[in-house]
């Protein structure tokens, strides 16, 4: 659909200020699904690189989009609880058409990025899907969602996070505070957008994948508490316990796949910054990867120029395959002996809280290395158990199931998020 972009427009929201939107682009259903189906350089589908062995059905237009969408970005600001700065974010907003006035909310929350530019509000622009140098849409984990969820009727909000999209600060992975605040401000921006453009919303879900999932789970807590409880809650491979999680990735993770690495300086990046623990950066990573680990934080890497490690014994960038073999000795004696603030903070920040109201989901499957099922099924649903709850459902995707498959099998599989959430 060859529609002219929008203009940036303003709205003044009650409880968040000023927020800036722009149409970005409407894509119709064909267009959607033709995007999923695209093969890129390495010859395979955006669908079939996270179908990983195969676990989710093969893609057709029946699991596709339904109905076009459109798309806009939002700019706003939220203030966050560790540092009480003011912070410009952005986040995507789609909205299905021809599926009427009325219709329902998912609060969409993603996965870790490195590159800025993978985040959600990032994908379309001028009525076109956005691709990286290898072929593959900017946020692909998002497409994959819009498809499902916003070609099936339903608003999708997706906050791009601290530190994404156009926010020119450094992230805040996994800080609960402003995490959750800024999906909060998404949801009312949102919402508030929505109505501007003539749509309400009648029930609210909320989905996370990964990081998403932790953060999705951060989030359902904080509405129950706020009264606003979502009416159902699902997340695929979150790493429900931090502190559980982290012990797995410092000690015991395989290397395979061998991406964590450059996933662990946002971890400590972000704890160093937001809960100003002084030098934690040089204190937890060794001395050889302390430049490159400061690097990724701070965005001084052009990702689109990294290229695979081209010795099996290394990851990305050079740095080892596991985290173990990144951080210092004194570090990982520290945080096994359950010691410093950063192991007290990352215990506070475990999403196993209060009991939902609602149904939930918590996908996970058998083959996740990054977030094995013990930690993605498994205490979600006991937690809400001892609270006395038999809403939550554990799902386990396949024993094929890798991180990536787990997410797309919780979009498209026998049981998915979308029959859960039109259940509802």
């Amino acid at each position: 659909m060859n529609k002219k972009n929008g203009t940036n427009k303003t709205l003044q929201v009650k409880g968040l200020g000023m927020v800036q939107y722009r149409k970005i682009g409407t894509l119709s259903a064909d267009e959607l699904n033709t995007a999923v189906k695209q093969t890129t350089k390495s010859g395979a589908s955006t669908y079939d690189i996270f179908n990983e062995n195969n676990v989710a059905p093969t893609f057709n237009d029946e699991l596709g989009a339904k109905n076009s969408v459109s798309f806009y970005r939002l700019v706003y600001h939220t203030i966050t609880p560790e540092t009480n700065r003011k912070e410009r974010v952005s986040g995507l907003l789609a909205i299905p058409r021809g599926q009427g006035k009325q219709l329902p909310m998912v609060s969409w929350q993603h996965g870790t990025i490195l590159d800025p530019k993978e985040a959600p509000s990032m994908l379309v622009n001028h009525d076109q899907i956005k691709t990286g140098a290898s072929g593959i849409p900017r946020s692909a984990e998002t497409l994959l969602t819009i498809v499902r969820l916003s070609g099936n009727g339903y608003i999708v909000s997706a906050a791009d996070y601290i530190g994404n999209g156009k926010s020119m600060t450094t992230q805040a992975f996994d800080v609960k505070g402003a995490t959750i605040q800024t999906l909060k401000d998404m949801l009312t921006g949102a919402k508030a957008v929505s109505n501007e453009l003539g749509f309400t919303t009648n029930q609210l879900m909320i989905h996370g994948w990964s990081q998403g999932g932790l953060n999705t789970q951060w989030l359902g807590n904080a509405l129950e508490r706020n009264g606003a409880a979502p009416d159902r809650l699902s997340t695929a491979s979150a790493p429900s316990d931090l502190a559980v999680v982290m012990r797995y990735w410092f000690n015991d993770h395989p290397g395979n796949p061998p991406t964590l690495p450059v996933v662990v300086p946002l971890l400590f990046g972000s704890y160093e910054k937001h809960y100003k623990i002084k030098g934690l950066m040089a204190y937890a990573i060794r001395p050889e990867y302390l430049e490159t680990a400061r690097k990724i934080y701070n965005k001084k890497i052009d990702w689109t120029t990294v290229q695979p490690p081209s010795n099996p014994n290394e990851g990305p960038l050079g740095l080892p395959r596991t985290p173990k073999d990144m951080i210092t000795g004194a570090f990982l004696e520290e945080f096994n002996a359950g010691k410093g603030r950063f192991y007290k903070t990352v215990v506070k920040n475990s999403a196993l809280e209060g009991r939902f109201s609602g149904s939930s989901n918590f996908y996970g499957g058998s083959a996740d290395n990054d977030v094995p099922t013990w930690s993605s099924i498994q205490p979600p649903v006991e937690h809400q158990r001892q609270l006395g709850s038999d809403l939550a459902t554990g799902i386990n995707v396949g024993i094929e199931a890798t991180h990536r498959s787990t997410f797309l099998g919780s979009l498209f599989g026998p049981q998915n998020i979308l029959d859960f959430f039109n259940a509802a």
